[in-house]
């Protein structure tokens, strides 16, 4: 007998006629949707663009963040989640296979940003608390590294809980409260 033939098997069967309604191996997966279940699950895509990456941005916070910068510094700051590494909000780009701190150069040059205005804008969201400069282990060696505010925008669910603690005195941090 083979191993297929020797699997525990199922059976749903329907109660006015006893007919077998369907079979399941007991290494299958089964659902059960009663009744507004399924028509909650037909009218969602599942997964929806589920290839492309994704930050979380705190609506509060980003229309005074909106009133507070310049068009210009906004766009910057917007374009910066590209950077986002997840979970842990440093900003970082690829380097030789590895993900390391991005730096200005090479953000600036990424994002195709004049240097000095690319700089001049971190440093005017240095100053709201909307980013910050610190230092991070990447292997055995310690880098300097740019983190944005969690409390601002985050990429995943599950933040590093040191970059929460970084920011936890801002005043981003208390406009979701």
């Amino acid at each position: 007998m083979s191993q297929t033939e020797n699997r525990r098997k199922f059976s749903l069967i329907e109660d006015e006629t006893g007919e077998i309604v369907e079979t399941i191996g007991e290494n299958d997966t089964f659902r059960i949707l009663r009744g507004n279940q399924r028509k909650f699950i037909e009218t969602k895509v599942k997964n929806f663009n589920r290839k492309e990456a994704f930050v979380k941005v705190f609506i509060n916070v980003l229309l005074k963040i909106m009133d507070e910068l310049s068009n210009a510094e906004f766009v910057i700051a917007m374009k910066l989640v590209k950077f986002i590494s997840y979970e842990s909000c440093a900003l970082e780009l690829p380097q030789g296979g590895l993900y390391l701190p991005a730096t200005l150069k090479g953000m600036s040059a990424e994002l195709d940003v004049g240097y000095d205005v690319f700089r001049k804008v971190i440093s005017v969201l240095m100053k709201k608390d909307i980013i910050r400069k610190t230092k991070r282990l990447y292997g055995k060696k310690e880098y300097p590294c740019y983190v944005v505010n969690p409390y601002v925008f985050c990429y995943g669910q599950n933040i590093n809980k040191a970059d929460a603690v970084l920011f936890k005195d801002s005043k981003w941090a208390t406009m979701n409260e």
